[in-house]
């Protein structure tokens, strides 16, 4: 399966978010114009000192203060760089084939999640925790600070790739393997740097996985498929082997037990064919 942006630029066989000028427009072209909007409403807010990052930004400290408003704002603190930039294209690339999947509605849901998700995570790293990583580890923390939708735009890229494994991007690799190069960079920055700044982007990664295969996806990643279906298996043998042991013992206790009972009232000889045959089976079921 070859993939390129203007393949999945517009919805195809899905319902629009609107229309407009008779276009069908996609929820992931609203969160492309929205995320660009708010991009130059901080850079605007940057040029005349005004504090977005204090007005709007996550900060788990402020939250569990009460300021639970940040967990919705922090998304539209968007600072002026290329790393803005890089996450657009990475909305605009996978979102839309996700989006089809999924339909609208579903998507609004599944990304809204991976905005939450992360921030409502990163409410541990209180400035109690974060002194108490640096002592034990060395390592600095997540800080409990999020700012922009770079967590959950880099995330619908994992979902892009569980729900398309084998989609091709760039020089013929495989989505699935980008996905562990992906994960792999930001094991080796943390690493690097002894911090553990990545961990919203693991979290995010992690929920849009699970979201995607709690929905149903088949595909993703073989191994943890195999896993699953291994666990399944094993679980679907426990629950056949106590039917079978259940049943031995309904058998015995409701047809043996009184043959039994039977021949140490009266003897062997006292049996019938019928009580004869069902001892008989009785012995093949107990072997």
């Amino acid at each position: 399966m070859q993939y390129g942006p203007m393949q999945f630029f517009m919805p195809s066989g899905q319902e629009p978010v609107i229309w407009w000028k008779n276009r069908p427009i996609s929820l992931t072209l609203l969160l492309i114009v929205i995320q660009i909007v708010a991009l130059l409403l901080t850079t605007f807010l940057f040029a005349f000192r005004v504090d977005a990052f204090g007005l709007l930004a996550y900060f788990s400290e402020l939250v569990l203060k009460g300021q639970i408003w940040r967990l919705a704002t922090y998304w539209f603190v968007i600072p002026p760089s290329i790393w803005a930039v890089v996450s657009l294209l990475m909305l605009w690339w996978f979102g839309v084939p996700v989006e089809q999947f999924m339909g609208w509605k579903k998507f609004l849901k599944f990304y809204l999640t991976l905005c939450l998700v992360p921030a409502v995570v990163c409410l541990v790293f209180t400035p109690g925790i974060q002194r108490w990583i640096e002592a034990a580890m060395g390592w600095s923390s997540p800080g409990g600070i999020l700012t922009g939708p770079f967590v959950a735009n880099a995330a619908v890229f994992i979902g892009f790739a569980t729900i398309y494994p084998n989609a091709e991007l760039i020089f013929g690799i495989k989505a699935k393997h980008f996905v562990w190069v992906y994960l792999a960079i930001t094991v080796l920055q943390a690493v690097a740097y002894h911090s553990l700044g990545a961990v919203p982007y693991w979290v995010a990664a992690g929920t849009a996985y699970a979201y995607l295969k709690f929905q149903g996806v088949q595909g993703g990643f073989p191994w943890l498929d195999r896993w699953r279906e291994e666990r399944e298996q094993a679980r679907h043998e426990r629950a056949e082997r106590k039917r079978i042991l259940e049943s031995k013992e309904h058998f015995i206790s409701d047809q043996v037990d009184p043959i039994l009972d039977k021949i140490a009232r009266e003897g062997m000889q006292s049996l019938t064919d019928e009580e004869k045959r069902i001892l008989a089976r009785a012995k093949d079921k107990l072997r």
